[in-house]
């Protein structure tokens, strides 16, 4: 029976390959070369923002309030007292603003395809075709994997941040460093 890589990610292509016995299995060694040519042409990766943000402004609230109704309650010195009011007035305005932020940018959108990128932030959609894409910069580290794409023409630049969305990181990482060989633009990491 013969592995199905379609579904295989870059990296997972390139570990089987790596991997492989090239003499006992020649043909799964040329599926392997075929199918990571071919990858960043049938791969789509799209994305939208997760839904938790109006999860996370309910949990905001209720602890607050909780907190705000043990202050009350339990009252052992002035300045839990004097605390309680200003969390009590803290707790709605907290949790109306991380409402509103969930408002704005729950149809927020991220696609990348063979022909470019496709990025919707709050109310600026963006559309990048990978022929004009001068510079991509990427920062990686353990709290934030982001992207600032540069073009030929300044004003249609855009930058996203990877976990902000659904969407597998390695995956994105692969996906334009396969489109800036294949358009030969810069990628650069700090």
């Amino acid at each position: 029976m013969e592995p199905d890589y379609t579904h295989y990610t870059y990296r997972e292509l390139l570990e089987a390959l790596e991997s492989i016995d090239k003499e006992a299995y020649p043909e799964r060694v040329k599926a392997l070369e075929l199918r990571l040519k071919t990858w960043s042409e049938e791969t789509v990766l799209t994305a939208k923002r997760p839904n938790n943000n109006l999860i996370g402004s309910v949990a905001i609230f209720i602890s607050m309030a909780y907190f705000t109704w043990l202050l009350f309650t339990e009252g052992i010195d002035k300045a839990k007292l004097f605390l309680a009011p200003f969390i009590l007035v803290a707790t709605p305005f907290t949790y109306l603003l991380q409402r509103r932020k969930y408002q704005r940018h729950k149809d927020d959108y991220l696609r990348l395809d063979k022909q470019g990128v496709s990025l919707k932030l709050g109310e600026a959609e963006h559309y990048l075709l990978w022929s004009n894409v001068r510079s991509v910069i990427c920062s990686v580290n353990k709290s934030h994997q982001a992207y600032f794409f540069e073009t030929h023409n300044s004003q249609h630049s855009c930058s996203f941040e990877a976990r902000e969305f659904e969407i597998d990181e390695d995956a994105v990482f692969d996906f334009i460093s396969q489109q800036s060989k294949k358009h030969n633009f810069d990628m650069k990491s700090d």
